[in-house]
């Protein structure tokens, strides 16, 4: 197991290596690097950007091959096995992540499972993911921009993983855990108003209306202290319903129990983001009919995008679907998401690369009618 939640950790069955144990700083940093990019390879001229900046020295090339070859010799005593790890290719390197146990990537597969099973089924995926989190994404090193950004996209996750958590517990009638997850999330962002309404909710369960509008005033007072703004229309609707006692059961998201095998896979209940829902239907009914969309999805972290699209994913037939991922250090690659995701809509579809070249246009039978951006 790699672990970048918290400081870097390397375990096997025989030893453990920290972040002191990896040949020096460049060496750690290069491995680092490399597993944020998630097995994707890393130019020597990306690297040398990122550890150096403007501060490139003589031979940047040189002096990333002999970090390879230290981080190489720290890894695994078996050489072989460590040029396996850590590949060279043509002026670039990448790490085998496809070889080793990443925390970060069982952490979203846990994630990716949670929203599409049921309520309690969910609640234990979530919970295995946030057991992996034993801080901020690497911590060892606070100030490197591109541990920065990556840092930044998982507090996010771990956020929407908590909120995630605190509604399945509140479905499940387990206001402590709801509370305890709530709170967690508000300590992650300050600003979530979806963490401060599961918390009012969870307080109000259990008894404690007074705590419930106490958190309410303090939310709204720092809003417009802070921010110069007021609740949402959605949190104040929630503490009028906790003002006149409205009865709890018609607050309390609905518990998704197990369907049959060939049902369609069902999530926690998505909370007041039907519009939203039914505007990507009539969007995707448009171009599925002939014309083209091109939707973007954007909000605060956590706030349930990827939830939202799950959903609509799901009630979308009869329709090839793309999906991808983009690391960090792919920013500056702005067509990877969209071949990758392309990629994967036409998998399955026997195409003649050298008839049919990248930029050529695609059969009509097999173009993609509805294009996500998420």
């Amino acid at each position: 197991m790699i672990r970048l939640f918290g400081a870097l950790e390397i375990e096997d069955d025989a030893r453990t290596l920290g972040a002191r144990d990896l040949g020096g700083a460049r060496p750690k940093q290069v491995l680092e690097i490399l597993l944020a990019a998630r097995g994707h390879r890393v130019s020597t001229d990306r690297l040398a950007d990122l550890l150096w900046g403007d501060q490139q020295p003589q031979d940047p090339p040189g002096s990333l091959q002999t970090f390879v070859s230290v981080l190489r010799r720290r890894l695994a005593p078996d050489r072989e096995w460590a040029r396996e790890l850590v590949i060279t290719e043509t002026e670039a390197y990448r790490f085998a992540t496809d070889l080793v146990e990443l925390d970060l990537d069982c952490f979203d597969q846990l994630l990716e499972r949670s929203a599409h099973e049921p309520t309690h089924t969910a609640r234990r995926s979530l919970e295995r993911a946030l057991a992996l989190v034993r801080g901020d994404v690497l911590e060892d090193e606070p100030y490197a921009l591109w541990a920065q950004e990556l840092r930044g996209t998982y507090r996010g996750r771990v956020l929407g993983a908590h909120l995630e958590a605190a509604d399945a517990a509140l479905a499940e009638l387990d206001y402590t855990e709801a509370l305890a997850h709530a709170e967690a999330a508000a300590a992650l962002d300050g600003f979530s108003e979806r963490a401060q309404r599961t918390a009012m909710l969870a307080l109000y369960a259990l008894g404690r209306q007074h705590d419930a509008l106490a958190t309410y005033r303090e939310f709204r007072a720092r809003l417009d202290r802070e921010l110069g703004l007021e609740p949402t229309s959605e949190t104040r609707m929630l503490e009028t319903a906790i003002l006149r006692q409205q009865e709890i059961q018609s607050l309390l998201p609905r518990a998704i129990r197990p369907t049959q095998r060939d049902a369609a896979p069902q999530s926690i209940r998505l909370l007041g983001r039907t519009s939203e829902l039914a505007t990507l239907e009539r969007v995707a009914q448009r171009a599925l009919a002939g014309s083209f969309a091109l939707v973007l999805v954007e909000g605060e972290a956590g706030l349930g995008k990827t939830r939202l699209l799950d959903e609509f994913v799901i009630n979308i037939v009869g329709a090839r679907i793309g999906r991808a991922s983009c690391s960090e250090l792919e920013q500056h690659l702005p067509h990877v998401p969209l071949a990758a995701a392309l990629r994967s809509a036409l998998s399955d579809v026997d195409l003649d690369a050298e008839r049919l070249p990248a930029r050529a246009g695609e059969p009509a039978s097999v173009r993609p009618k509805l294009v996500g951006n998420r």
